[in-house]
């Protein structure tokens, strides 16, 4: 491979994209077409690799950053590119990673707030959809059972038992993968009456829960845009996501229990630090305020028992 002869987009197609999908977990892989595709392939894929510099690597980042871009899509943008450069240094494609010393000359904008439902707005989603029974089942599995998209469309009927569910397997743009996101993830979820009553009301057989005519298993994004949001978006009624629900899962039981660590265990992170910064969304000042009211009654209840004991 002649350095002189491979621009950065035929080292991605040939090269490092293979690496990435033969090394890291669907998801992974998933994400970084995504991102390549949004973001990174009309910029650099003509450039040679061994022209591309850190000067090119600032402007752009710079560019995503004045387009309005949050930090955390910038970093993951970066990463990439740098874990592809990277790459091409490792097999001695050239000389020094380029993004490396990068800089962003424009602040990124904030991370935006994540959205997670109500537990009203859950059952309102579930009441609206009542005319689909696969649609109220997949977001009652984000909602209740704390599952990820790419675990609902991975669901085969006998992986539902009685009481629970065994996690083995995802599916991402329709394609099964006999892996989880982590090791942490394939698990025996416990399923709660409503969620027992809605698979004792499907037809049991073998194969996929959520199939497509020719029974292959669905690319649950396009599915649920069809079957959840555009319903709903008909009724003008609001919906961010799967994902949204699955955060309603775990700020629900977090104030149910008053404990992430419950919320942690059914979303099965590896780190409840990922729980309580990216999934658990408490009303704060409300919290501050039931706070500081259990402070007050604990102060005036040692002072009666003080007074008593005089």
């Amino acid at each position: 491979m002649l350095k002189q002869r491979v621009s950065v987009g035929e080292f991605w197609r040939s090269v490092y994209l293979p690496h990435v999908e033969r090394n890291c977990k669907r998801s992974t892989s998933e994400g970084y077409k995504k991102l390549w595709q949004t973001y990174i392939e009309k910029e650099v894929s003509c450039t040679k690799l061994h022209k591309y510099t850190t000067a090119h690597a600032t402007r752009f980042l710079t560019s995503l950053c004045e387009k309005g871009l949050g930090v955390r899509t910038v970093a993951h943008v970066r990463s990439l590119l740098s874990g592809l450069l990277g790459h091409a240094v490792a097999l001695g494609v050239i000389d020094a990673n380029p993004v490396r010393d990068a800089k962003t000359l424009s602040r990124p904008e904030s991370a935006e707030e994540t959205t997670a439902y109500t537990l009203q707005e859950i059952q309102f989603f579930i009441s609206a959809l009542s005319g689909d029974r696969y649609a109220q089942l997949a977001v009652a599995l984000a909602a209740y059972a704390g599952l990820r998209p790419s675990e609902i469309a991975g669901l085969r009927c006998e992986d539902v038992h009685e009481d629970h569910i065994a996690l083995r397997r995802s599916v991402w743009g329709g394609v099964a993968s006999d892996s989880l996101k982590t090791v942490e993830a394939a698990a025996k979820v416990p399923l709660i009456s409503i969620l027992q009553g809605m698979f004792a009301s499907m037809p049991r057989g073998d194969g996929w829960v959520f199939c497509t005519e020719g029974k292959r298993p669905v690319n649950m994004d396009e599915w649920s845009r069809r079957r959840i949001a555009e319903p709903l978006r008909k009724r003008r009624i609001r919906w961010v996501g799967l994902y949204a629900a699955r955060r309603a899962c775990a700020s629900i039981v977090t104030t149910l229990t008053g404990s992430p660590w419950a919320a942690q265990a059914i979303l099965r992170h590896t780190s409840p630090a990922t729980t309580l910064r990216f999934y658990i969304k408490l009303d704060k000042e409300n919290m501050a305020q039931q706070g500081m009211q259990l402070l007050e009654a604990e102060i005036a209840n040692r002072k009666t028992l003080s007074a008593g004991g005089l």
